[in-house]
């Protein structure tokens, strides 16, 4: 079941960094709906590049579990009063940005520890 787990890194690394570019060139918000600037568009570049080579080369379980760890960690500081209004002004974090990544963080969460080898 390895497999998954470096498909999984790889979609999402994919997805991040193809997310990442777009932010460069389209306006905020994103597709109408999630804030961003560029520091924002940065995190998801690096992000992404860190799923596609963990997913090729390393260990696509280990990014899966982190990534999952690390995106619901800013999804619960994004709905704290303080912490939300530090992610917004530094990285155009949003109530929806907040939503998607609790989302994106409990589905890497479930893949990473929930999918067995």
């Amino acid at each position: 079941m390895q497999d998954i787990q470096k498909l999984y890194a790889m979609v999402l690394g994919a997805v991040l960094a193809l997310v990442g570019l777009l932010g460069f060139f389209m306006t905020s918000p994103l597709f109408g709906l999630f804030g961003t600037n560029a520091l924002h568009n940065v995190v998801h570049l690096v992000s992404g590049a860190l799923g596609l080579w963990l997913g090729y080369k390393g260990s696509g379980r280990m990014f899966n579990q982190y990534f999952g760890i690390f995106y619901a960690a800013v999804a619960v500081l994004g709905f704290i009063p303080f912490t939300g209004d530090l992610l917004t002004s530094f990285l155009g974090v949003d109530s929806a940005d907040n939503i998607l990544h609790a989302a994106i963080g409990l589905v890497s969460l479930g893949v990473g520890y929930g999918v067995k080898e």
